[in-house]
């Protein structure tokens, strides 16, 4: 279906050259995001019947046909029978999902062999396809839930890789930004964490970095019940064991005071 857009990151839309289409309501539109996230394989009518309907509701053959009548209606085609069940007959890269777990597996890649602006540019583009929560309205039925987890899995992690290719970029409040919304979002994953202070520690803040380092100890005590993983441990470590840089290195001050002590004509050239 060329010309055609699905988009998951947020709510379920579609739109082709540009243009909103009608998908007809919400369960056709649910019937669509449920194909949407097996693209390019087909769903069983069962797995329709079960996934795009909240459980116990009366959902029937006739039922669904219907709502993928209505859906064939608003995307103009596009939706094929296939053996007992239904495909999208759409290149997956129609599907804003599919662009964005591409783009950060490639923003990642980049991270790991050291391209780290690339990287950045990379995964920049991957999070500015979201526009909202994963699935929106939808993510609760049963044949969405785990996309939706998955989704929102894979965003957190492109948003952490994100910090970590600013950091070494030298944009340090950047990514301070960043990981201090990974922190307030994601309060129980640790990497956050250690990105935050790493950023503040960067920007010359070494008592804030300690302090969100014990922060995310208190927080892990009390919800969890944990003691910090290795990487909070070696975050803080290497903080403690880098002392903080004075304003002014210690040899100019040095030297300052003693051209204030010694009077003019006194050195050496001075003495007779």
């Amino acid at each position: 279906m060329p010309g055609l857009d699905l988009c998951l990151l947020g709510p379920v839309t579609a739109t082709r050259d540009g243009r909103p289409l009608d998908l007809g309501g919400p369960r056709p539109r649910a019937v669509l995001a449920v194909l949407a996230t097996a693209v390019p394989a087909s769903v069983s009518d069962g797995g329709l019947l079960t996934g795009a309907w909240p459980p116990g509701a009366d959902a029937r053959p006739g039922t669904l046909q219907h709502h993928v009548s209505r859906l064939r209606r608003g995307l103009g085609g596009g939706v094929t029978r296939r053996g007992g069940g239904y495909a999208l007959d759409l290149d997956p890269g129609a599907v804003d999902a599919v662009r964005f777990a591409r783009l950060a597996a490639g923003g990642a890649a980049a991270l790991a062999t050291g391209s780290p602006a690339v990287a950045a540019t990379t995964l920049g583009g991957a999070l500015g396809l979201w526009r909202g929560e994963a699935l929106a309205g939808l993510a609760d039925l049963p044949g969405l839930a785990p996309a939706a987890a998955r989704l929102t899995e894979l965003r957190t992690a492109a948003e952490e890789d994100l910090a970590e290719a600013l950091l070494r970029t030298g944009r340090v409040a950047e990514a301070a930004g960043r990981a201090r919304e990974l922190t307030a979002r994601s309060p129980l994953r640790e990497r956050g964490w250690v990105l935050l202070a790493r950023a503040l520690a960067e920007g010359g803040r070494r008592a804030d970095a300690l302090a969100a380092l014990r922060r995310v100890r208190r927080v892990l005590a009390a919800e969890l019940g944990l003691d910090p993983g290795a990487a909070l441990l070696a975050a803080e470590a290497a903080l403690l064991a880098d002392p903080p840089r004075p304003a002014v290195r210690p040899a100019r001050v040095h030297a300052r005071h003693r051209a204030r002590r010694v009077p003019a004509g006194s050195g050496p050239r001075g003495r007779r």
